[in-house]
């Protein structure tokens, strides 16, 4: 009776809106938590570089008159400001990927028909017939597809 088990084979037919959906909201949600983490630490970022920038300010306001006679502390001003050149570079390249994804994400979303880029917005689906008479929801498909089928010669003469 185990052997019979063995040979059983399950196939199933899964339509493609309800995979593009489940692999949508799947998406969604990784990118939303790359998003929140991403910004997260743009905030820390941020704060420390506030923090850092403040006792910076502080320590050069104790020390204002010794500055001009001393190069080894303007040395020092310009390495911090080189410092925070690149802080500041490295936040910029962390907001453009930021933005890149989130474009990305929104321009992929702007592609997707009404009907599956909201769907709890919509009372029924629109469908088109194709050549072949089949219900599909993708109209732009049948556009592409007719002039691929009027360019195919007939061959039953």
């Amino acid at each position: 009776m185990s052997s019979e088990y063995d040979s059983i084979e399950l196939q199933t037919e899964i339509p493609w809106d309800d995979m593009a959906a489940a692999f949508d909201r799947v998406l969604e949600q990784r990118l939303s938590i790359l998003d929140d983490s991403m910004q997260g630490m743009l905030k820390e970022v941020q704060n420390y570089l506030a923090v850092q920038m403040q006792s910076l300010h502080v320590d050069l306001m104790q020390q204002q008159p010794a500055f001009a006679s001393n190069i080894t502390n303007i040395e020092e001003i310009l390495s911090s400001i080189q410092q925070l050149e690149h802080i500041i570079e490295s936040m910029q390249v962390a907001m453009n990927a930021n933005h890149a994804l989130l474009s990305n994400r929104i321009y992929h979303h702007q592609q997707l028909p009404l009907e599956r880029a909201h769907p709890n917005n919509h009372s029924a689906r629109p469908s088109a017939l194709s050549a072949n008479g089949k219900k599909t929801p993708f109209p732009l498909l049948l556009e592409q597809e007719e002039p691929a089928e009027e360019e195919a010669p007939s061959t039953q003469e």
